[in-house]
């Protein structure tokens, strides 16, 4: 086979660089270059396709797609068939508007900010185009690197974990393990030891000090209706009585159910009792 290889003719082989025949080019080896252009069924937002001889063309990229369910937008932004109600990343009957399916050990959805600049990761929520709720990561300078939900109604960080496993409510930049920017309510609390067992009295057990600059203990009545005249008073008989029996005061816990609640000091008075 003739070429004419660099201005003259030749038999083309394996150490021709570069060969010319008629209108082609044959090039043995990688061709670089800082244009390019091939006019034929050129147009905008076309790609470079290749027919089974490895000829190229030019071709819509909606072409590739066969069922006609994806499309690109002038800004090469892929969304899909409005008719397609469903999506599913490897499965053919997705449940939900979009369901991924995968057999990755360490998660299946990756995002991924590659703006440093701008700091910030979200998955926001709307309903009909309105945003509601947002969950996201910071990585600024200006704020811990954290994991948070924003509330957008109240516009504000309703919960937020940082890198040094700080969590805060309704505050950016918690200062405890559990910092909370108002009020919380809990059945049973235990500070430093285990919360008070659930049919216990007591809500509240510490293992160490408290220091308080005031406290207030209130009930539910004050006890002068030991001196109604339908107040059944016990007598100093039974009194003694019960001491012997029950080894303790009327009103006041038995030693076992004051073990159970980790011997807590003794109210400051009992079922009000009185003897004349």
């Amino acid at each position: 086979m003739n070429f004419i290889a660099l201005g003259y003719e030749k038999t083309f082989d394996e150490t021709t660089i570069m060969s010319l025949n008629g209108a082609s080019v044959i090039v043995n080896g990688k061709v670089k270059t800082n244009a390019f252009q091939m006019e034929t069924d050129a147009g905008a937002g076309k790609v470079l396709l290749s027919d089974q001889h490895g000829n190229g063309i030019w071709s819509d990229i909606s072409s590739i797609y066969n069922d006609e369910d994806w499309y690109f937008n002038d800004r090469f932004e892929l969304y899909a068939n409005p008719r397609c109600h469903k999506v599913g990343i490897l499965t053919n009957s997705p449940s939900e508007a979009l369901e991924v399916c995968h057999r990755d050990p360490t998660g299946g959805i990756v995002i991924n900010q590659l703006d440093s600049s701008l700091q910030k990761s979200e998955i926001k929520f709307s309903v009909c185009g309105e945003e509601e709720w947002a969950i996201g990561s910071n990585f600024s300078t200006l704020r811990p690197e954290s994991f948070f939900i924003w509330n957008q109604k109240r516009k504000r960080t309703d919960f937020i974990i940082c890198d040094n496993g700080w969590i805060g409510i309704h505050t950016n930049y918690p200062h405890a393990d559990m910092d909370v920017n108002g009020s919380f309510k809990a059945t049973r609390i235990g500070i430093n030891t285990d919360p008070p067992p659930a049919d216990s009295n007591w809500k509240l057990l510490v293992e160490g000090g408290i220091m308080a600059r005031e406290i207030k203990v209130t009930t539910t009545a004050f006890p002068d209706y030991v001196f109604g005249k339908d107040y059944h008073l016990m007598k100093i008989s039974e009194l003694d009585q019960f001491v012997k029996t029950n080894h303790r005061l009327p009103g006041l816990p038995s030693a076992d159910t004051g073990a159970k609640l980790c011997s807590p000091s003794l109210p400051r008075s009992s079922t009000p009792t009185s003897w004349g």
